[in-house]
This record gives C-alpha cells, structure tokens and sequence, in this order.
C-alpha cells in the first residue's frame, strides 16, 4: 500500500541510416548479435530528437497474483480498476522537472493527497509540496519546502513510472547514458510481444537487471525486470507504445509487478496524453503562494524562517492566525531534501509547543 502512495530515469543522417539500415537486418535474422554500440546509437537518435518531454499517466490496481506478466493476458476496458493515482511530470534539458502525483486512497479525514516535486535548475531552487484535501472541502496546502541546490540535475526519489529503463530519476539519466554508466552484456535477441528485442544485463549494488530494447522501434523499452539481493523483484512490462507527431516512440500502456517476498502487487499504467517539445508555462516551477495556515520551510538566503503568508510579517505573533515560524537547522545542507522537511516539520511541532506552553503560563 505505502509504495502505491508514493508511487513506483543532434541527430544526425549517419545515426538515421545506420540505425534503419540495423532494424532491416533484424528482420532477416543476423548470423551475429546486435552489439552495445549499435543499441547505444539508437537510443541516442530517440534522445536527440526532443528537449523537453511532458506526460500524463494513471495508476490501476490490478488483482493480486503471481502469473508472470508476459503469461497474463492485459486488460483491455480499465474502467472497472480501481485507479489510485494520477500523475503528471514535465521535463526539460535545461533543469526543469515538474512531478504532480495525485492519490486517490481515502485517509482518515480525507479523500486523497497529491504531492509535488518541483526542480527549477536556471534558479537553483528545489521544492516539495504536500496537498490534503478534506472529505467536505477544497484541496488545502498543508506544507511548502523550498530548498537551494547546487546543481542543475533535476534528481529525484520518485519513480517516472511509464519511464521505467529510459529514464532514471535519481540519476537524471536517459536510455543513452545509462547504457554508458553502467556495464551492460547483450545476452541475445528474443521475441518480445510480437516484436525483436535485444536482451541486455547489468549489476549494479546487489541489484540485477536486464532490458528488453525494441530493434523495430528505436530501441524502445518492452519490458524491464529487476531483482534484488532482498528477494524484491519488479517486472515492467510496456504491452502497447504509441507514436507521437514528430515520429518518436514512447510507451502507451504497461503493466507492474512487485514482487514482496510474502505477497505480489500488480498494477497497469496508461498514458493519456504525452508530447514532446512543446511550450512550457515556467511560472508552474516558480514557488507558489502559500495558504493560510501552510508550514512552509524556506531556505533561500535571508529567508531562513517558516512563513505561511506573503502579506504577514516576520513575527512570531502571527501564530495566532495558524501560521508558524522556525528557523532551519544549519546542518541541513547536504541532507536529502526528505529528511529536510520532516526536519523543519519538527523544528515547526516544537514552535507550536513552546507557544502553547505561554499561552497556559499566562493564565
């Protein structure tokens, strides 16, 4: 339950003809395996061909069982799934990265949470927010962290789930650097859904992967399986992939499996809307105005200080209108940007105590 909450990385004409000319030669069955660099000049023709990629998928349980996805048979009709979130995520080559996931599970109080993982790179800022919305009333910003990095590379914790093999999230990585950063072997090509696929290995930290690299489809992901010293394994499998106005192939439908040592999850991903290239609004990685009674850590310098408004002042009487101030912890630097927030949310929770305290002195 808790991983589904927070959920599950210049062209040129030789590169174009090199790589048309390797996907005939699948077709007729080649005495000789495809070679690394030969996968690798696909999946740099793909990269080559956008600068910013943004995509909108849900998330839908599927019934538990532990048939191997490529046994199974996917699900044609999704409105009968329970679908418990709804993702949004904006990337750009200059450092931008938007991700807006939006869960649907009831909690006690609520109908459903949505987080925000905003990266804006040109600015050096990083942000998380955190929604709740009651059962009887509108969304409700409940926490705004603002952090300064010094990097561009937008990494982060959660998981582009469409993604999974073409792009690595903590890493800030495409399909063409990772086949770079890491040692991979081609172990052979094998018939994937209808389709040619070299199949490739890495190790990597006690964790095995292999891939499964479309040769017909510019080196697309069809599936992705990892497994773990843990026992942890997950099995991605994308079942349809679509092309997109300008000729690039992404993912359209994929299906998870999570495999626990006591139990296994499955899950099926859908695509609704992806492009490639587009306008972006950068005000939407801009830090928003937060709400009354939003804790809100901001580490930009000279505003070392929680704030919950705009128009009030840097003054602890403000409590008396819900919004509470603390000054961030020094040793923040260098933390993850999670541990930062649960932080500041203590650092806040103790604030909210020693004014509870004077208020009960001054009676």
């Amino acid at each position: 339950m808790f991983n589904r909450l927070v959920p599950l990385i210049v062209s040129t004409t030789f590169l174009s003809l090199s790589c048309t000319a390797f996907a005939f030669a699948v077709d007729d069955e080649p005495a000789h395996p495809v070679t690394l660099e030969q996968l690798h000049a696909m999946a740099t023709e793909w990269r080559a061909q956008f600068v910013n990629v943004h995509l909108v998928y849900d998330h839908y349980s599927l019934p538990d069982g532990e048939q191997p996805l490529l046994d199974g048979v996917p699900p044609e009709d999704s409105s009968s799934l329970l679908k418990f979130n709804e993702t949004e995520w904006i990337w750009a080559d200059h450092g931008l990265d938007y991700f807006d996931c939006q869960s649907f599970y009831e909690l006690p109080g609520a109908t459903g949470i949505r987080n925000l993982d905003i990266f804006n790179g040109p600015k050096n800022l990083s942000m998380r927010l955190h929604y709740q919305r009651p059962a009887d009333a509108v969304e409700v910003m409940k926490e705004l962290n603002i952090q300064v990095v010094a990097t561009d590379k937008p990494t982060s914790s959660f998981m582009r789930s469409p993604m999974e093999g073409l792009y690595s999230p903590a890493t800030c990585e495409w399909l063409p650097d990772l086949l770079q950063s890491k040692q991979w072997t081609v172990e052979t090509v094998e018939d994937i859904l209808g389709t040619k696929c070299a199949k490739i290995k890495t190790e990597d930290h006690g964790v095995t992967q292999w891939l499964w690299l479309d040769l017909q489809h510019g080196a697309m992901i069809r599936r992705s399986f990892r497994q773990s010293t843990t026992q942890l394994a997950t099995d991605f499998v994308v079942d349809e992939i679509q092309q997109l106005d300008n000729g690039l192939w992404f993912p359209q439908r994929a299906r998870v499996q999570i495999r626990y040592p006591s139990e296994t999850d499955n899950q099926l991903i859908i695509v609704t809307s992806a492009q490639v290239n587009s306008s972006l609004d950068l005000s939407r990685f801009e830090p928003p105005v937060p709400e009354e009674g939003t804790v809100v850590i901001d580490g930009r310098p000279g505003r070392n200080f929680i704030q919950g408004d705009q128009h009030l002042a840097q003054s602890t009487d403000s409590t008396e209108s819900g919004i509470f101030f603390a000054v961030p912890d020094a040793s923040f630097a260098g933390r993850g940007i999670w541990k930062q927030w649960l932080a500041g949310l203590a650092i806040a929770l103790l604030v909210i105590g020693f004014w509870f305290r004077r208020k009960s002195a001054r009676r």
